[in-house]
């Protein structure tokens, strides 16, 4: 979705060690219970100018690639510091000395070789069976956006050191601006007024926690439930502004659970989202569709109109 522009994020002053620390159980569970996760973060309250959400896209790309790095039990290790150094730009121009905010994401897998860590920032190469090539190169993609860059470190058999870096926002442009408080480790929002309330249904849980918190980074009130059960429990307690279900569930599929939904809301919008409709689902004209995997302006689209309308 990066490489081919289809984002709608915003740039905001952000702490990248907020980021991380905040997110720090979802990414053990995206890592699985064989491999540790251990953090050393010395950027402090630094912040970077970058969208929360294109980050934690980020940091999640270079989690997944370290994970199916280690074949067996393993260590990710995540370090961020502080560092005046000048990026090369142009044809290997060195800029001006400056502060960046530079991220360590190192591996105790199996290492690249000369040829592959040649290509690893390469869209649409990858070394893996089903591999889309494109978690490295959209990392890559997301650094430069930053006024930053990335490079990797690797030999076989010796694990892989991923590094970032993303200049850092100097403290007397964010004395107009949102700043985050000692002990404040939540992402910065420019607007931290809740946008609308979300009911998110997915029975896929790695899906369903990640579809969350990128939803509440962009400033929506989502419950996440991982069936039709669980959603139709939700709504006799609570009042939501939009469904956003998938339509392939067991027991009870999303077409189902939105008309449910709607007898019990009728204000309630309905967003369905899936990689394909099968045949034979009876869908409602009416309501909004989205296809998996999600590209995060199309649901935006759908999403920013839905609620203005007063949900």
């Amino acid at each position: 979705m990066t490489l081919s522009q289809q984002r709608d994020d915003t740039r905001i002053p952000i702490s990248i060690d907020s980021l991380i620390h905040e997110n720090m159980s979802f990414f053990s569970t995206i890592v699985g219970s064989r491999i540790a996760v251990t953090t050393s973060l010395d950027a402090g309250h630094v912040q970077v100018l970058a969208s929360p959400v294109a980050a934690l896209h980020c940091l999640i790309n270079l989690l997944i690639n370290a994970r199916d790095a280690i074949a067996e039990n393993g260590r990710i290790s995540i370090t961020t510091k502080i560092k005046r150094i000048a990026l090369q730009t142009g044809k290997g121009i060195k800029g001006k000395p400056a502060d960046f905010v530079a991220i360590e994401v190192a591996d105790t897998g199996s290492g690249m070789d000369e040829d592959i860590l040649s290509r690893a920032f390469e869209p649409l190469f990858s070394t893996k069976p089903n591999g889309n090539g494109l978690g490295l190169a959209s990392v890559l993609e997301f650094a430069r956006e930053a006024d930053g860059d990335a490079c990797i470190e690797s030999s076989k058999g010796d694990g892989t050191r991923i590094y970032l870096y993303l200049p850092a926002v100097p403290a007397l442009a964010l004395a107009d601006g949102p700043t985050v408080k000692d002990g404040d480790t939540r992402p910065v929002r420019v607007n931290e007024e809740a946008k609308g309330r979300l009911l998110l249904v997915d029975d896929e849980p790695y899906a369903l926690e990640a579809l969350a918190e990128l939803l509440e980074l962009e400033g929506y009130i989502v419950k996440p439930c991982n069936c039709a059960v669980d959603a139709i429990a939700e709504l006799t307690v609570g009042s939501y502004d939009v469904l956003l279900t998938d339509i392939i569930m067991p027991e009870k599929s999303g077409a189902i659970l939105a008309r449910e939904a709607q007898s019990m809301q009728p204000g309630i919008k309905i967003i369905l989202m899936s990689g394909y409709v099968p045949d034979g689902e009876d869908l409602e004209d009416h309501w909004m569709f989205v296809r998996k995997p999600i590209a995060t302006k199309s649901l935006g689209d759908l999403l920013r109109p839905s609620l203005s309308r007063g949900g």
